[in-house]
């Protein structure tokens, strides 16, 4: 529309002619002069969320456009050091071209050291594999207790969370991977989400530290009063924009080349990707300013008193206001909160709104690493190369330069060439600069390393608090940095549940599943999801460590449990309360699902009680129950051979329904000497001699009606104690004992080896003697060797039997004395 527009009207229909009409010629018509800035028929007030570019006048957007522009030019020179120091960052990984410094004769080394472009590259990969698995980066987190319907709708967003992000929104992985690598080389970086209406989705995109435009005074993002984006919009940008109704329909001239300088650290990155500077017309972008600014602008939707939140865009060229729209909710009409569409990420927060990066930390390291690299290289180079000096005035009369595998002749008037040229010696590769150059390689890599090299190494049979430890004394700095982009990434979660609860259908159907659905009401509870990512774990090195601790853990309870029960009992330490302590000190996360909480007993029914029992679940005695009752149901239960004495059931089960059965007994029996006592009234532990005495009157009642009422309970309990003995597995044997066993029955061996020998050496004696009486016929001396050979046979082997009797006997006595001594000291375990 231009300045002025002329509409034909009928005079009739005009009860009297305004200032600004002009009657026509014919008298039948009416010029009206229209103001541009408001056209015919539309409300000046507006839908809430409307584009107020389209009713503000010119002189009011101008205003705002003269004024913002200013204080973006002043914001821009005041941070313009920032803006070297991320370029410089960048320079410094040699990935475009050399980085500056070095020696500068010919042939001098410009290789960059990769620590800079090693430790971004690095941490992207670290990171992205947290912050965003192949599954998706969401996971559900219900907030107070759980319910069906609450799991429910956390699951249904769950799993559309993880479809749009890695299905329909394809450019947020992209996006959040080169956020990811440039963060450690500026600082901060930030990441922009909104909802795009041509494609009817989310759409996110990565902004860098340089487009960015803070006040000098800023002391963090997100309390200042302004804060600006440069943008790069194509012509396709700026017609789908203005298509879609965001932009004001100007008509913008083409864009010209050289409208606005880039950014050091953009011109550095362009020659990362090779690009030169030589535009076409048609690839001009044109440059704009988009940002959320605090002022009083006249809006009746605002308050008067206090300045609120507007999203305004700038073009650059024309210094026209493309956008101005209310950045609060309409129905927050007490605080006019911010809606917040870009989440900042922090490398390492500082003083100020921009965090600090490598470049900052290590920077000079760098350096030194690059010049200790280059210095070891030229040194190389010229201690291989021929530098000589030679005599002036020589017959050769002039200097030679000599290829490799070159032959040259020169005239030397028959002397010496040796005496005539000196070669200059020059040291080769210092072994102190080697050394060097390694340790300032691993001082850089420590700032954000991990321990998990000195995990790698280690022994397999170091114990895993150890192992826990090193990651946590190895990893300090990163594991923070990733805390960080833990809560950058909850918080760009955040903006995705507000944009879906305020974009989608009622319902959206996202898969192939009936069940793949979910609900626009789903987001308009609370925010039941929490990105994949744990702020405590960083590494799969930490995962496996923690894992390992939880079974060591167990391991250690399953071996001492016994012992360690009646210790359990006697000082009233809390198990599960120490567990939770420890999983919790380890940082296990989600503990609760492998560690739940122990339920408390209710009052119930003994038949209640039985299952109970039987299932493992708590049970307890309460005052005012029929004890007896439940005693004689609890014994019938324990008794039978369907259910208490069946193998089926548990070991543990006897020991549980005798613990119960005595909980009832005690009960009872203080529930009868307080009623007999007249105490019922008292207070609990009652000290006084009157009370004393009550009690001692009617203790004997007590005790003869316990006795009447419960004659066939010591039966049941002893009875229930052989079952558990005989359920009990039985404990290994002592190895003392077996081994004392073993070696009394290899000395029984050895010893019946030894007669039996003995034995045999002397039949052989006997019989060689004998042969030699009866070639001798001598028949009387043969009947008196044969008694002599018998004789001493029987005085060997008695006298051997004896000894060995002796012996095992007395190892007997030690294996005696063994054993009473081991249940000597299992008794009080017995007893406890």
């Amino acid at each position: 529309m231009d300045e002025t527009t002329d509409i034909d009207v009928d005079p009739a229909d005009i009860a009297e002619t305004p200032p600004d009409e002009v009657p026509s010629d014919d008298g039948q018509t009416t010029t009206v002069t229209v103001d541009s800035d408001v056209a015919p028929g539309v409300n000046q007030e507006g839908e809430f969320y409307a584009n107020l570019a389209e009713t503000l006048s010119d002189d009011e957007l101008n205003d705002l456009a003269e004024k913002y522009l200013n204080l973006i030019d002043e914001d821009i020179e005041a941070r313009k050091k920032r803006d070297d120091q991320y370029a410089d960052g960048l320079k410094k990984t040699g990935i475009a071209e050399p980085a500056p410094g070095g020696a500068s004769f010919e042939g001098a080394s410009r290789a960059t050291h990769p620590v800079l472009a090693e430790s971004y590259v690095d941490f992207a990969a670290s990171s992205i594999k947290e912050l965003f698995p192949p599954n998706g980066p969401v996971r559900s987190k219900i907030e107070g207790k759980p319910n069906h319907e609450k799991t429910e709708r956390a699951n249904r967003k769950t799993s559309f969370l993880n479809w749009q992000l890695t299905e329909q929104v394809k450019s947020y992985r992209g996006e959040l991977e080169r956020l990811l690598t440039q963060l450690p080389a500026g600082g901060t970086q930030f990441f922009k989400l909104w909802w795009n209406e041509d494609k009817k989705r989310i759409d996110a995109e990565f902004i860098p530290i340089d487009d960015f435009i803070l006040p000098y005074n800023a002391k963090n993002y997100y309390d200042c009063q302004r804060r600006f984006i440069r943008l790069h919009l194509s012509e396709l940008d700026i017609e789908r924009k203005i298509n879609s109704g965001d932009y004001r329909d100007w008509s913008l001239p083409a864009a010209s080349a050289g409208a606005m300088e880039d950014t050091k650290a953009a011109k550095q990155t362009a020659k990362i990707e090779g690009k030169e500077d030589n535009y076409s017309t048609d690839d001009v972008d044109r440059f704009a300013y988009e940002g959320v600014i605090y002022d009083q602008i006249g809006d009746a939707k605002a308050p008067e008193d206090r300045a609120v939140p507007y999203i305004i865009t700038i073009d650059h060229d024309t210094r026209k206001v493309l956008g101005l729209y209310r950045n609060w909710e309409e129905s927050d009409t007490a605080t006019y909160s911010e809606i917040e569409y870009i989440v900042d990420y922090n490398f390492i927060p500082w003083r100020g709104a921009y965090g600090i990066g490598l470049p900052q930390l290590i920077g000079g390291l760098s350096d030194a690493l690059t010049g200790a690299l280059r210095a070891l290289l030229d040194s190389a180079l010229i201690a291989n190369s021929a530098t000589a000096l030679k005599v002036k005035g020589t017959p050769s009369g002039s200097s030679n330069s000599i290829d490799v595998t070159q032959v040259t002749e020169i005239d030397t008037m028959g002397d010496d060439i040796r005496k005539m040229a000196m070669p200059l010696p020059f040291p080769g590769p210092s072994p102190v600069l080697f050394e060097l150059l390694g340790f300032l390689t691993q001082a850089a890599k420590g700032v954000v390393s991990t321990a998990e090299e000195k995990i790698a190494e280690a022994s397999n049979q170091m114990p895993v608090g150890t192992a826990l430890a090193l990651i946590e004394q190895g990893a300090k700095v990163f594991s923070s940095i990733h805390a960080r982009l833990h809560d950058s990434q909850r918080r760009a979660l955040e903006i995705i549940h507000r944009l879906n609860k305020e974009h989608l259908p009622e319902k959206l159907q996202f898969g192939s599943d009936p069940d793949d659905y979910v609900m626009k009401a789903d987001f308009e509870g609370p925010m039941d999801v929490r990105p994949v990512s744990d702020p405590n774990i960083f590494s799969e090195t930490q995962r496996f460590a923690q894992v390992q601790a939880i079974f060591q853990t167990l391991t250690q309870l399953a071996t001492v449990g016994p012992q360690l029960q009646p210790v359990l009992q006697a000082t009233g330490i809390n198990l599960h309360a120490l567990l939770k302590r420890s999983f919790e000190l380890m940082k296990f996360p989600d503990y609760e699902e492998i560690l739940p909480d122990i339920p408390s007993a209710n009052p119930t029914d003994p038949c209640d009680e039985n299952i109970a029992l039987a299932m493992g679940g708590p049970v307890k005695a309460f005052e005012g129950q029929d004890h007896q009752a439940h005693i004689q149901v609890h014994a019938d239960f324990a008794t039978s051979p369907f259910f208490g004495l069946s193998p089926a059931m548990s070991p543990t089960f006897g020991v549980h329904m005798m613990n119960h059965i005595q909980d009832h007994l005690f009960t009872f029996y203080q529930e009868l000497m307080k009623q007999n006592s007249g105490m019922t009234a008292q207070p609990q532990g009652n000290n006084s001699p009157q009370a004393a005495e009550a009690l001692a009157k009617s203790s004997a009642v007590v005790a003869k009606a316990m006795d009447i009422a419960f004659a066939k309970i010591p039966g049941l309990m002893q009875q229930g104690i052989q079952h558990i003995k005989a359920m009990q597995p039985k404990p290994p044997p002592d190895p003392m004992v077996a081994v004392a066993a073993q070696n009394v029955q290899m000395q029984g061996q050895l010893g019946q080896a030894k007669i039996a020998q003995q034995a045999k050496d002397t039949a052989a004696d006997i019989q060689q003697k004998t042969q030699s009486a009866m070639l001798d016929h001598d028949e009387a001396i043969q009947k008196a060797h044969i008694q002599a050979a018998a004789d001493l046979e029987k005085a060997a082997r008695d006298n051997d039997t004896a000894r060995w009797i002796a012996i095992l006997k007395e190892l007997s006595g030690h294996v005696t004395q063994l054993r009473d001594g081991m249940s000597t000291e299992q008794s009080p375990k017995e007893s406890a």
